[in-house]
Formats: structure tokens, sequence, C-alpha cells
């Protein structure tokens, strides 16, 4: 399964929080860190595992923290920042 981003969003880091607007819909995500990196690296699909890998290299937690972030990411944003193809 891979996830890819939906185009039609702006994205600022504005102070200490990294923001991405809906500019079609209005709507505004604040993005915590994990998730501003995520954004970010969804520039191509990518596949949930390599996902996993980076969180976990990248922040120094377990895979199976990675997963668990991973797995909140999607639950909060899909079809709403992105969304998952086979």
């Amino acid at each position: 399964m891979h996830i890819k981003r939906i185009n039609g969003y702006v994205s600022k880091k504005i102070d200490d929080e990294y923001i991405v607007f809906d500019i079609n819909k209005g709507k505004v995500y604040e993005l915590n860190i994990t998730a501003e990196y995520l954004w970010k690296y969804l520039w191509k699909p990518r596949k949930i595992m390599e996902l996993i890998t980076k969180i976990a290299v990248k922040f120094k937690i377990s895979p199976i923290k990675a997963e668990k972030d991973i797995h909140f990411f999607i639950s909060e944003y899909q079809n709403k920042l992105f969304y998952l193809k086979k």
C-alpha cells in the first residue's frame, strides 16, 4: 500500500507551527513535527513500511512506535491531505 499527497495545498512554517492550507475548501491543518516530516516526504507516493522506517530513524524511536505514529497520521488525515492507493 502507498500513501500519496493530494494536490491543491499550500504549506508554510510559521514560527514553530507547520500549516497546510486547502485552497479548494478553505481548510487549515496544523501539523505536529512528525506529520510535518511526513507531509514533506510524501511529495511522491511512498510505501507505508518505508515511512515507518524513515520515522523510526529520523526521530530515534522504535519501529513499533513509528508504526503507531503512521497509523495515527493515516486516521487523522486520510482523504484530507493524502490518499492511500494499492
